[in-house]
Parts: structure tokens; sequence; C-alpha cells
């Protein structure tokens, strides 16, 4: 570091060389001088993002997956490992994820070349709240959420991709317990209603249970 005129501080590159007479003796020395610092700055602010950028993927809640241009993942945080449940293929060519086991809700298999994130990384597309689902070793299946965008770069050009996933298995389950006490709840209003309408009337009753039935959870209702 030297210090100029102004009192700003610069760092410097100083390369020297020795300066020889006709007869061999040193008569002096060429010393070089390159000013470094706004490379030392950039550099500076470069690892100060990539620590910024490793702090954020270490601590995300939800799982991050992050392509090349040839959809190939170079990069995941500790959460993706988690959801996936095994090793992630990084590096490899994007057909490989087959043996991650993405599959539909209903278990279809998935095509990787039909992952949100591979069309982000080979197509340029984003996608938003994509509902798929992925088969644990153990056979279980777990629902996740998915949403990915393409990486550009600053002409516009597809560099690679980035994914953000959630496991939604436990919000899933909640949200349908819900759906069917609501469900159980609604058919019970209805039938105390009903019943302090008809009294006591057997026919009435059944037929008010057999309508109220097959109007809440089915197509059509049959007592007997």
């Amino acid at each position: 570091l030297i210090v100029d005129a102004d009192g700003n501080e610069l760092t410097v590159i100083d390369s020297a060389s020795p300066l020889y007479a006709a007869g061999g003796s040193l008569a002096g020395a060429v010393v070089v001088w390159h000013d470094v610092s706004e490379r030392e700055r950039l550099l500076a602010q470069l690892d100060a993002e990539q620590a910024r950028l490793r702090a954020i993927l270490e601590h995300a809640p939800e799982a991050v997956v992050v392509t090349d241009a040839q959809s190939r993942i170079i990069l995941t945080n500790p959460v993706a490992d988690e959801i996936f449940a095994r090793p992630v293929p990084l590096g490899e060519d994007y057909r490989n994820l087959a043996r991650m086991h993405f599959c539909y809700p209903d278990g279809t298999p998935y095509d990787s070349r039909n992952l949100p994130l591979t069309s982000s990384a080979l197509d340029g597309e984003s996608h938003a709240n994509v509902q798929l689902a992925i088969e644990w070793p153990d056979g279980q299946l777990r629902d996740l959420l998915m949403s990915s965008a393409p990486i550009l770069d600053r002409k516009g050009n597809v560099g690679g991709a980035v994914a953000v996933i959630q496991d939604i298995t436990q919000r899933k389950r909640a949200d349908e317990q819900m759906r069917r006490h609501a469900a159980q709840a609604e058919v019970l209003n209805n039938l105390s209603q009903a019943f302090a309408e008809v009294g006591m009337d057997y026919r009435a009753l059944l037929e008010t249970v057999a309508r109220q039935l097959a109007g809440s959870i089915g197509d059509a209702c049959l007592i007997r």
C-alpha cells in the first residue's frame, strides 16, 4: 500500500529489474509500478457478495438449487439435501435427475426435461408454485412446491437457472384435514336444522338424512 498526494491509499504491484553497464557492473534499476486499487476493490466486493450468498443459501428455510446453462446442478443448500433425502447429482446431465424420483402429485413419474428447473435453464422460462412430489428411498411420497427462473447475463442470455423448493407435505395434510372437518361440520349443521324441522316423523327424518348426505358428500344416497 502507498498513499498518494491526496492522502488516498493505493494498492500497487512493484516490479524491478537491474540495469548493467557494458562491463557488467550494476548501473541502476528499472522499476514499474502497477496501480491495482480498482481490481482489489472489485475483488473485495466480490468476496463480500459471495459471503452473503453463502449465508443466504445455508440459512434459507427452503431448498435452493442452481444449475448451469445445460441444466446441470452446480449448487445446492443443506435444506435441498433434506428434501431430496438422497445425494444430489452435481454436475451431471439433467437426465440423471430421474434418480431423484420426482413425480406428479398423483405419483406419475416426472420426465426430467419437463421439470420447472430444467425448463428454466434450457428454455428460459419462469415457473411459479408448481406442485409436484418426490418419492423418498423409504417409499414415502412428499409433496413439493417448486418455483424456478432463468439466470440471465448482462446481454440477456440464459446462463443457468435457480429453483426454490418447499416441502408442503404437512401443510397439505393439515389443509385436507381442515376441509374434511369443515365438510363434516356442514353436514351436521344441515342435519341438525333438518331434524328440528321434521321432528320425529321417521320417514321424513330418513328422507332428510339421505338428501343432506347426497347433497354434501355424494351424488346419491340410499338408506335401507
